[in-house]
């Protein structure tokens, strides 16, 4: 049993400027657990606990989904907050860029998977980055604060040409993040590489 998502990675060049939201962040925002750079992406499906079993059949799932998404240009956004800013529990930075085709990947994913028995999401796909998880009530005024203090002027854009099967390990210190498998985009005929 593994405990399944399928993501994007960031590339290093752009979690610099996640990094300078987390920076600003810590000034402003209290009881938010930062999360550690090597663990930051895009979420595009989480699957939970999965049978070791079931393992061929999501990346082949993962495979037939990208068929009709070929590469995209993305770029990080403005800061936000989930359930609302004036309740930043989920402080993340959202994408702009070809947003509609990570949505149309993220929809497919959602039906290849339902195939196989996975609940679909109830809430429509939100692309973002989350870089902190608050414990304590934070201001409007304070996320306010962090937005009009971060912003990427260049070097925010990125191209994805692929996305990747994780496993999640939960431990004390924070969560531990293994690629299973690496999923180009846009080729039907292409396979799943592990790593």
């Amino acid at each position: 049993m593994k405990r399944l998502f399928f993501g994007i990675e960031i590339p290093e060049a752009q979690k610099r400027y996640l990094q300078e939201v987390v920076r600003e962040g810590r000034k402003r925002l209290r009881g938010v657990k930062w999360v550690e750079p090597e663990c930051m992406h895009v979420t595009l499906k989480f699957l939970g606990n999965t049978p070791d079993a079931l393992l061929a059949d999501v990346v082949s799932a993962g495979r037939w989904a990208s068929a009709g998404v070929g590469p995209m240009r993305l770029e990080l956004g403005s800061v936000g907050a989930f359930p609302a800013p004036s309740k930043p529990r989920i402080v993340w930075v959202g994408l702009d860029g070809e947003k509609s085709r990570l949505g149309q990947l993220a929809e497919a994913l959602e039906g290849h998977l339902e195939a196989l028995g996975f609940e679909p999401e109830q809430r429509p796909y939100r692309a973002h980055v989350t870089v902190g998880r608050s414990s304590e009530k934070n201001s409007e005024s304070a996320l306010s604060a962090l937005v009009s203090k971060v912003r990427c002027d260049s070097g925010c854009e990125f191209t994805v040409e692929r996305f990747v099967l994780f496993s999640s390990q939960l431990t004390p210190t924070g969560p531990i993040y293994t690629p299973l498998a690496y999923i180009p985009l846009g080729n039907s005929e292409s396979e799943a590489t592990p790593e």
